[in-house]
């Protein structure tokens, strides 16, 4: 079973974070590395995950200064050791099956360079998804892709392989 590593990049998204967290835990596939990057948020989110979550395993970050999505996205790419990589924001949820499907779906063929999840919108306020984006969101390609896939059943961001 491969090593995934989850990098979740956080700038004052505390409300976000339990249903981000809990949809991590409820993944069926269970061989996970987190990495929680926090980028000066001012809002308690790096206390909050640090009370609630410092016995899970997950490597907390706290940067003193935003080094901006980018940037954090990098620095936790350069901690990360999973054969695959996704980057996560906080108000991501995922279905409980997703990392499993995409793990199937990225090992059956070896011109897959990323893959990227259905993104839905979902009403924080009423807990429960709405419908689709309309237009069609490609993340990533490597030299060697053929093809971007979409998979169906998650509200996720990139799925991509470490180069």
């Amino acid at each position: 079973m491969e090593l995934i590593s989850l990098v979740i990049i956080n700038y004052n998204n505390k409300s976000y974070l339990k249903r981000c967290m809990n949809s991590i835990f409820d993944q069926t596939y269970k061989n996970l590395e987190i990495i929680f990057i926090d980028n000066e948020s001012k809002d308690g989110s790096f206390e909050y995950m640090k009370e609630e979550y410092h016995d899970n395993g997950i490597l907390l970050i706290r940067n003193k200064i935003n080094n901006g999505y980018a940037g954090a996205a990098n620095q936790g790419i350069k901690l990360s050791k999973g054969k695959y990589l996704m980057i996560l924001n906080p108000d991501i949820i995922m279905e409980s099956d997703f990392i499993e499907k995409m793990i199937v779906f990225i090992e059956s063929d070896e011109t897959i360079g990323a893959l990227s999840g259905k993104l839905l919108k979902y009403d924080f306020e009423k807990n429960k998804k709405k419908r689709s984006f309309k237009r069609k969101m490609v993340l990533g390609i490597t030299p060697n892709t053929k093809f971007v896939y979409s998979l169906s059943r998650c509200i996720c961001s990139a799925f991509s392989e470490k180069i």
